[in-house]
């Protein structure tokens, strides 16, 4: 098990002011166990390598929500790709994104 401790001021001013609603809400979803006490704890099962912080973990409850930010946008660029393709392939496509 891997496991977080962050005290909660800290997870406030990360995932937000409804904190514990929300973990709560998502332990149920993702299997991670939660302890509230003077710090917080989260347990999460070792094959969930992209839950190991608090900044991922309010990404993914963001995305599961239907709440995801955007990023970028996707542009039509007129650049032009290398041909160092292999012969099996005969096209090849890119997305150019501005930040």
């Amino acid at each position: 098990m891997v496991v977080l401790r962050e005290s909660k001021q800290n997870v406030e001013k990360i995932i937000g002011s409804d904190w514990e609603e929300s973990l709560f809400k998502f332990s149920r979803v993702i299997g991670f166990s939660l302890e509230i006490e003077e710090e917080i704890k989260l347990e999460f099962n070792p094959d969930r390598p992209d839950l190991f912080s608090l900044y991922s973990l309010k990404e993914s409850m963001e995305n599961f929500a239907g709440n995801m930010k955007k990023r970028g946008t996707i542009k039509n660029s007129k650049r032009l790709l290398q041909n160092n393709k292999p012969a099996s392939r005969e096209f090849a496509a890119a997305f150019e994104v501005d930040y």
